[in-house]
């Protein structure tokens, strides 16, 4: 099993885990994809206003410190908000929701290095300037610490921590500077069916600042997620894309806290 999936909270942090065939986790992210969408739209029709205006072409929520409105052009999935239980017959619940409820989580589906809106079967389209940026809120773990384990278990496959023979072989690498990329990196790791890639910013007081983890397979395709987290926002925003522009995740970065501050709703 492979991690596809950086998430932290405050009772766990890590990886969600896949299935070993990427097919098979193509086709569960259609399903799941799709799923949301008929329960979305099942009472769309007798919850619709009358007269659609402006409203119905923008998803606004809040999620962190900021409430972020934006058009649905770049919803990667409809937007889901916390206290609806989709699942189970409170999908009507969504359409009373607004700016001021709190998001789960918001994902955006856009191109690099235009930004302008992507198609929302990302995972399905062979298209390597598209690029997914995740807003995720904060869990009060300290945000350092949590990309350090998330960085230090990429490289070890210990997702517990708890394996001391994994800790000593963590001891043993080596890190560097990497003069091409501009980040600190443990260079390649072997693992089954992909080579893993891992850089890293660091601050004067060797706290990571911003973590990239990439999966470069034989084929030549390359998945990196590039995460940080926004004090000013109180957020975690991931980047990921699947093209070879490691080179470029400074502009990234820049570009999407951009894009993100011209989706913040101001009154």
């Amino acid at each position: 099993m492979e991690c596809t999936k950086w998430i932290v909270s405050s009772n766990n942090w890590g990886c969600k885990l896949s299935p070993r065939r990427d097919f098979l986790l193509m086709r569960i992210r259609l399903t799941i994809f799709l799923a949301v969408i008929v329960v979305l739209c099942s009472c769309r029709a007798s919850n619709a206003p009358e007269s659609p205006g402006e409203e119905a072409n923008v998803a606004c929520a809040t999620i962190g410190d900021i409430t972020i409105e934006f058009s649905k052009a770049y919803e990667f999935m409809p937007l889901t908000y916390e206290g609806v239980d989709y699942w189970h017959g409170e999908s009507k619940k969504h359409f009373e929701k607004g700016c001021q409820s709190k998001a789960k989580q918001i994902t955006i589906s856009t191109s690099w290095p235009s930004l302008k809106p992507g198609p929302r079967l990302y995972e399905l389209v062979n298209d390597p300037d598209l690029i997914k940026i995740v807003l995720d809120k904060s869990y009060g773990v300290n945000p350092s610490d949590a990309m350090e384990k998330m960085r230090n278990a990429y490289l070890t496959n210990d997702w517990s921590g708890s394996r001391p023979e994994k800790a000593k072989e963590l001891g043993a690498k080596k890190f560097w500077f990497d003069d091409k990329v501009g980040l600190m990196t443990s260079g390649e790791v072997q693992s089954k069916r992909f080579k893993k890639l891992v850089y890293w910013k660091e601050s004067p007081q060797k706290k990571i600042e911003l973590l990239i983890l990439c999966r470069a397979y034989p084929s030549g395709a390359l998945i990196c997620q590039e995460k940080w987290f926004s004090e000013k926002w109180n957020i975690w925003l991931t980047i990921e894309f699947r093209k070879p522009i490691l080179t470029q995740w400074h502009k990234m970065h820049i570009a999407v806290e951009n894009l993100v501050g011209k989706f913040i709703k101001k009154d």
